[in-house]
């Protein structure tokens, strides 16, 4: 911090995450990310898709918004009631919403991620992507997941558990 400029070479990062958070809570408040995830709820109809629909969601609020928590809090948040339309474990969900909302962020260059780690690298977010294999293998393994159905698990709820004879 001190040999970068302190608080004054920071700025650009804490403007854009400031700016970040704004643009979040607009979407948020004029209901376009409650819209999405209503067009996206019609749109389910396999474990899978909505496994893989949950990842998709929570990178295009990613883009949208520019911060990965709102990316991993909103289509969390609702989505749950179709996690448990399906019957599927809220354990799915947070997978889901990790995989894609967490690492994708550092990939797009207006993301509060991808500004910082621009900022503190030197090196612009589009040429550090090819390098940057988590972020995009996170997801692709999701959508493997889920178009393969591999570990993606019903729900095991306490009052549907019967005891042992």
């Amino acid at each position: 911090m001190l040999t970068a400029g302190g608080l004054t070479g920071s700025a650009w990062t804490i403007t854009v995450v400031v700016a970040a958070l704004a643009l979040g809570g607009a979407l948020e408040k004029t209901g376009v990310l409650a819209v999405m995830a209503h067009h996206l709820s019609k749109g389910v109809t396999s474990t899978g898709g909505l496994v893989g629909g949950t990842g998709v969601a929570a990178m295009a609020v990613n883009v949208l918004t520019a911060q990965q928590y709102v990316a991993i809090v909103l289509p969390g948040m609702t989505l749950r009631n179709l996690y448990d339309e399906f019957d599927l474990d809220s354990d799915q969900l947070s997978r889901a919403v990790e995989a894609a909302g967490t690492p994708t962020g550092a990939l797009i260059p207006w993301h509060a991620g991808g500004v910082y780690m621009a900022t503190v690298t030197g090196v612009p977010t589009l040429e550090d992507a090819p390098y940057y294999l988590f972020g995009l293998l996170s997801p692709l393994i999701l959508f493997a997941i889920a178009a393969t159905g591999l570990s993606i698990h019903e729900s095991t709820r306490a009052d549907e558990v019967q005891p042992a004879d």
